[in-house]
Order: C-alpha cells, then sequence, then structure tokens
C-alpha cells in the first residue's frame, strides 16, 4: 500500500545542488525496526544536505520488498524517467528491493537514465564500474537470501510456538474471544458480550432458519457493536456504527474454532491444532456447514429476465447493479416494468455507501447493449474501428514495458557475455574449477530470473497489444459468433442471447450525463485460447436516452 507521495518545486536559489528523489520502503514486519519510516526520512535528509542536494520529491511504499509493482516505487521511476531528478537516495539497496534480479533492472534503468544512485549508508553506487557492480550483486543476493532465513526462520518459530499451545492472532483474536497472555503463552479466552451474539447468529441460522441479509438486518436494527466498532480491528470501515455485513456472518458461521478447534496452517500440509474454548456445540456447527453446503448448491430460477443481470456497475459510487421489478395494477389490467438500479441506491444503505442513482429501465438497457452487440459484431468495419481505438488506447501503455523489456534483454546478453569470458577464463588456466563452477551457476541462477522476467514483459505486452495474427483470430471469433447471431432477434431466444452477453463478458456502468441516461458498455473477446484479449469499447459503446 502506497502510504504518501510528496512533491515540491525546486527552489530558484538552489539551482545549482543536485535534485534527489528520495525513496522509502517499510513492511509490516518492520515496523518496529530501525527502518521506520520517520527514521528513514531523517536519515535521508541528512545525507541530502550533506552532499549538497535538494529532496524534491519523497516516495513510500508500506509494501514487500519481492515486488517491483509497488505504488510508490512505480511513481518514483516515472519521475526520474522524465528527468525530473538528477539522483535517487534510498536507506540501502534492501529498501530499494530485495530481490537480485529486480536490482539489476533498476540499476541498469538508473544508468541508462544517467540517473545517481546513493545510499545513505553507503555513499554513491558507482554504476559505470564493473567492480561496483559485482559488489552490489553480492549485496542483492544477501538481501534476498536474508529475506528467505528470516521467513523460514519465524515460520519455524511460529510452529514451535504453537505446539506449546499458543495460539498467535497478531492482535485480532476471532469474534467472542479476547487474547490473553501469561508469561510466555497466549491464549484464547471467551469474551461473553461477544460470544452471546456468536451463540444468537447460529441460533437464528441453523434453528429459525434466517439467512445472511435476515441476521445482518436483526443485529444491525438492534445496534450489535462489530469489532470495528470498539476499536480491535484497525479498518476504515465504510459502514455506519454497529452497521453489520452479510460477510462478517458469514465469516462466523464458517469458523470451526467455536466448536473449541484453532488450528494455525489449516490450509497447509501440517495444520496444528490447539485447543480453545468452545462456544457453539460442534454439532449445531455441523447442522450450519451442511446448510450453507447445500444453499450454495441450490439454484433458483429467475421470475423476471434481465440480460445483463450481475454485469453492471454504477458509475458513481462502483456499488453493483441488481435488477428490480415494479409490479402494477389499474381497474382493467396489470403489468411489471423491470428496471436495474444501483445497490447502494435501492437496499438502504446496506452496501456501505449512499447513492442517489436514479432506477433504469431494463428493457431499454438490454435492447441498446444488444443492438450494439449485434453492430458490433455483424459489422466488421466497426470491429475494425474498435480495434484501432483499442490499440491507440493502449499504446502509452506499451511504451514502458516496451523499454522494461529491452533492459532486461540487455542484460541477459550481458550475463551471457560473462558467462562465456568465464569459460574462456578457465580453458586458459586463469580460474580454478571450484571458484568456476561457483561463479558458472550463480550467472546461470541470473539467467534463469533475467529469462523468466522476460517471458513476464512479453505475456504484458501481449496483454496490451493486438499482433496481426491476434486481429485475425479476433475476426475469425467475430465470424463464428455472427453466423449464430443471425437467427437471434431481440425479441426472443433469450438464453441464447445470455450466452452470447456470456461469451463476450460484456459489462456495463450506468451512469446520468447533462439529463441524459448513459450505459457505457465494454467487453472481452475469449477465444479458444489461454489467454483473454482486452477489448473495451467504451468509447463507441456509450448510448443516450431520455426517460
Amino acid at each position: 500500500m502506497q502510504l504518501q507521495t510528496e512533491t515540491k518545486p525546486a527552489s530558484p536559489q538552489l539551482k545549482a545542488m543536485k535534485r534527489a528523489v528520495s525513496y522509502r520502503r517499510v513492511s509490516t514486519d518492520e515496523q518496529a525496526s530501525n527502518y521506520s519510516l520517520s527514521s528513514q526520512k531523517k536519515e535521508i535528509q541528512t545525507y541530502a544536505a550533506r552532499n549538497g542536494m535538494e529532496i524534491v520529491a519523497d516516495f513510500v511504499d508500506d509494501y514487500t520488498g519481492s515486488s517491483l509493482e509497488r505504488p510508490g516505487l512505480e511513481q518514483a521511476r516515472k519521475w526520474v524517467r522524465q528527468r525530473r531528478a538528477d539522483c535517487v537516495i534510498c536507506l540501502d539497496s534492501d529498501r530499494l528491493t530485495r530481490h537480485p534480479t529486480h536490482y539489476m533492472i533498476l540499476r541498469d534503468e538508473l544508468m541508462d537514465l544517467g540517473i545517481e544512485l546513493h545510499y545513505t549508508r553507503r555513499g554513491k553506487v558507482n554504476l559505470d564500474d564493473s567492480m561496483s557492480m559485482l559488489i552490489e550483486d553480492f549485496y542483492g543476493r544477501k538481501n534476498e537470501q536474508w529475506k528467505k532465513d528470516i521467513i523460514e526462520a519465524t515460520t519455524r518459530g511460529r510452529r514451535e510456538k504453537v505446539r506449546q499451545g499458543n495460539v498467535i492472532t497478531h492482535g485480532t483474536p476471532p469474534y467472542g474471544y479476547r487474547e490473553v497472555k501469561e508469561g510466555d503463552k497466549t491464549r484464547l479466552e471467551i469474551y461473553e458480550p461477544e460470544a452471546a451474539i456468536v451463540r444468537r447468529i447460529f441460533n437464528l441460522y441453523v434453528y429459525e432458519e434466517k439467512g445472511y441479509n435476515l441476521i445482518t438486518q436483526e443485529l444491525t436494527a438492534a445496534d450489535v457493536p462489530t469489532r470495528a466498532d470498539i476499536g480491535l480491528r484497525n479498518l476504515d470501515k465504510k459502514k455506519g456504527r454497529c452497521e453489520w455485513s452479510t460477510a462478517s456472518i458469514q465469516r462466523i458461521i464458517k469458523r470451526e474454532t467455536y466448536t473449541g478447534k484453532w488450528y494455525y496452517a489449516k490450509g497447509s500440509d501440517e495444520p496444528i491444532l490447539v485447543k480453545v474454548p468452545s462456544i457453539v456445540p460442534r454439532e449445531v456447527w455441523l447442522i450450519a456447514q451442511q446448510k450453507r453446503k447445500s444453499n450454495r448448491g441450490r439454484r433458483l430460477a429467475a421470475k423476471y429476465e434481465y440480460l445483463l443481470s450481475g454485469r453492471g456497475k454504477c458509475a458513481y459510487c462502483s456499488s453493483p447493479v441488481s435488477g428490480n421489478s415494479n409490479v402494477w395494477k389499474s381497474k382493467n389490467s396489470s403489468g411489471v416494468i423491470l428496471y436495474y438500479r444501483c445497490n447502494a441506491a435501492s437496499q438502504n444503505g446496506k452496501v456501505g455507501v449512499t447513492c442517489n442513482a436514479p432506477y433504469f429501465r431494463a428493457d431499454k438497457i438490454d435492447r441498446v447493449v444488444w443492438n450494439w452487440i449485434k453492430d458490433m459484431v455483424l459489422k466488421p468495419e466497426s470491429l475494425e474501428a474498435g480495434l484501432r481505438n483499442y490499440q491507440q488506447e493502449q499504446a502509452s501503455q506499451a511504451g514502458p514495458l516496451q523499454e522494461e523489456l529491452a533492459r532486461i534483454e540487455k542484460l541477459i546478453t550481458k550475463r551471457q557475455n560473462r558467462l562465456n569470458r568465464l569459460l574462456e577464463l578457465y580453458l586458459d588456466g586463469e580460474f580454478p574449477k571450484d571458484e568456476y563452477v561457483i561463479a558458472k551457476r550463480q550467472i546461470e541462477v541470473d539467467l534463469t530470473e533475467l529469462e523468466a522476467q522476460q517471458a513476464e514483459k512479453i505475456n504484458q505486452l501481449g496483454a496490451v497489444t493486438l499482433a496481426p495474427e491476434r486481429i485475425a483470430d479476433i475476426h475469425e471469433f467475430a465470424r463464428k459468433i455472427r453466423a449464430g447471431l443471425d437467427a437471434v432477434s431481440s425479441e426472443e431466444s433469450f438464453e441464447t442471447r445470455r450466452k452470447i452477453v456470456n461469451l463476450l463478458d460484456v459489462k456495463i456502468k450506468m451512469a446520468v450525463e447533462d439529463g441524459q441516461k448513459i450505459v457505457y458498455t465494454t467487453c472481452i473477446l475469449n477465444i479458444n485460447a489461454p489467454q483473454e484479449l482486452p477489448f473495451d469499447y467504451t468509447s463507441s459503446g456509450t448510448s443516450r436516452w431520455i426517460d
């Protein structure tokens, strides 16, 4: 999660100073260590002042160092690509990344851009010097090994702690319990005010045959506080005070801990059981699980036909859209009008947000979207225009990916050349066999990692670019659908139309602009291949009408 981004204009009186971008990172398990964000900031500021640098931007991540896809890091890289800084300052290489291959990629990028890299604890890194790069490779591998050692030691320590009868809840015990520490032991103790609510939930579900929604409404109406309400969970709660969610009810009903069995690593090959005080009889819990299973497998026939059921979102609040029916009667006749409406607007705040989006006539949306599908698929020129629009929109994403792919391929070439040079030295008798084997193995590890990164970038490029062969595949796919569409009208064959909507993975967003109700339509063409072709028709898939 990106915590913050600070930028400021360069001071006019300090134009001679180097412009520096500072990057700070901390992961959850390091918050209490000397890697805290505030201590990093202080150290970086001191280093910059001592070396005649002005910090023009500060980027921060609360994120693992094993991934390159970090919001703060991506912003920092974008900043230096735009030549808005002369150098990057970090505490040390492990703040930048813990992955040796990622470290090579980042160093090479900075070198190509002519950007300096500084570590407050080691000074400036000489990116042009091969010996310095060998030393940096060592640091990169040491960081990765350090992480592996920490994970292994932490996991081993936790498992041993659990085997001794301790529970590990990271300060958030299950609802109905409190965590109690007694010396070196940590156990669960029943917290009766919440335990009574747990029993009430099971009684409502098992014996009174009430579903998740009714239970949620009953607890909310009774002003029963949730965990977030009393501050035991560090949440940015969207719902109001004492407002429950169906997801919370499901978690409670599913949790086996209430029968007196708490598991560590339950989904692994070696779960460890710790007995805790029970809140619910096991037979009641088993009945609840059977009911969950039967409810999940039940398939109720839809009373009305909504072509885009489950495929809509509100453009204002991003809440899902559901079908609503309005049955009317008069002295001589009766009927039903179907609508789509934002759940936040129609369900009295149950989804956690409020929205005033209006109703949308389902027959009108279904008709205009179906006509859009037919126009897209039946008219090759419409499909071609959409493909061109898509390629133009994706060009901005492809550029940075192509640059990174080229950088990785350059590193692969360097490593291959180094491997060839190493072999020459060994064959000439200038390199001992044992040292040659070690060095060769490490270069091969680097090559394997780089080739994996290369494959990943190629896949990412494939997702945002359309090669001529893929365009031909899309046209062929559309031709096959076209053959089936010819026999389908908008007034009949609902099941066939629904199948085509599912096949194209049609999605809609409903909005009101300038007094007009609008539906934005997108789709994905799924060809018989393991990958999905993103195909965004947002611009051409816009329909307007006034009720």
